[in-house]
This record gives C-alpha cells, structure tokens and sequence, in this order.
C-alpha cells in the first residue's frame, strides 16, 4: 500500500487523487479500519469517497484523468490481489473486537462484483453519485444520529454537492499545483462556512470533530 498504483506522489496528486487520509484508509483496508474520527474527515471523504479516486470519480482535467488512471482505488486493489495474494485472506484476524468499518461494507456494496440487485447495470456517473451520497449519510447517521432529520440532511447533501462542482472543475483554472491546492482550500473552508450556518455549536463539533473557529488547511505546505 506504500508503493504506486496504492500511494500517489505528492506533487502534482496531492489534493487531485485524494489527501493523507485516503492514502491512510488504503494502507488500513485490511485491517478493516478506517482514520474517520479525525478533524475535518466528512467534509474530504464526501468528496473523494473512503479511498481517493476510483475508475468512476468525475474528473474534468487532465491531471486528475491522469491521476484517475494511475492510482485509482480499483487500480491499487488489484495490484495488491496480484502481486500479495495473501492479503485480506484473514480480514477477521486484523479487524478486532470492534469489527470492520461500515465504510468498506458501503464500498462493497456498490463496487463489488456482488452489488445488490438494484444497482446492477446503474451508469457508472450515477453509481459514484449514490454511493458519495450514500456516504454522506453515513457520516450524518454516525456523528448526528440516524434520526437527523431528511429536511436538514437535504441542506447537508447540498452544500455536499456544491463543493463537489466546484472542485471537480478547480484544476481547469489553477496555473500551478499550489494554486490548485490553495483554490481548493479557499473552496473547503467556504463550504464549512455552509456547515456552520446550518448547524448548532455542538451539532458541528460532533460533524466535523471540530470547533466552528478552527480552520481546515489541506495545503502542507507550499514551497
């Protein structure tokens, strides 16, 4: 997991096939964990998915078609299957008491190749769009309980796919890679704006295991 198609080099991927967080969820796939309880986590996850790009994430640039067919998370899962056959035979020895995050159930559970009957023959876009929404309510069901309400999770979902259009076309503008990863920063930080507006003090602390006057920076750093 340490080596390409698993890791991406920092520049230019950083922040384009995903940040430490999803490279840290790939290394933990078989140990059936995931670092989900860390500041900010919802905000990049419902964005890039547990792992990073995958062969279905949207991509309007060229680096991140680049960087989709490089390091996607299909890609690393099958150069682990070929080259370490033996990993993941004994998931259940690695996983603990606690059991497997339900973060690599939802994966499966779209991009197996034993996805539930209704999401058979589902257009690739679509199936990316059901699955980051499904995993939206996944981080809304764990941090603000399942019976958040669905008007309020409509707001959520839509500052969700807001940031998410704004992001996809954000390399198309950026002249450098510190642009880019400055543009995204600005974009992140203006959606957690969104997040504070809709939700209390303590409803945010819980969403995002962070206070309102933290700042989030996925930039580290820029020389």
């Amino acid at each position: 997991m340490s080596k390409s198609p698993c890791a991406w080099p920092r520049y230019p991927f950083y922040g384009v096939v995903g940040v430490c967080w999803n490279l840290t969820n790939r290394a933990l796939y078989y140990t059936g964990k995931t670092v989900h309880n860390v500041q900010f986590y919802p905000i990049i996850e419902d964005y890039f998915g547990t792992y990073g790009l995958d062969d279905n994430s949207t991509c309007l640039s060229p680096l991140c078609m680049k960087g989709r067919e490089k390091f996607s998370w299909s890609t690393c899962k099958r150069a682990t299957k070929a080259n370490f056959p033996w990993q993941g035979k004994k998931l259940n020895l690695l996983t603990g008491k606690k059991g497997i995050d339900p973060r690599i159930a939802l994966y499966n559970k779209y991009y197996s190749k034993n996805k539930v009957a209704e999401l058979q023959g589902i257009a690739p876009k679509e199936l990316r769009k059901r699955y980051l929404a499904s995993l939206m309510d996944l981080n809304i069901n764990e941090h603000l309980g399942a019976n958040f309400p669905e008007a309020r999770r409509a707001v959520l979902q839509d500052i969700r796919l807001k940031l998410q259009d704004r992001l996809n076309g954000l390399e198309v503008s950026a002249a450098t890679h510190k642009d880019y990863l400055d543009e995204f920063n600005l974009a992140v930080n203006q959606s957690l704006d969104g997040y504070r507006a809709v939700l209390s003090e303590k409803e945010y602390e819980k969403f995002m295991n962070a206070s309102k006057k933290e700042v989030y920076d996925v930039r580290i750093n820029n020389k």
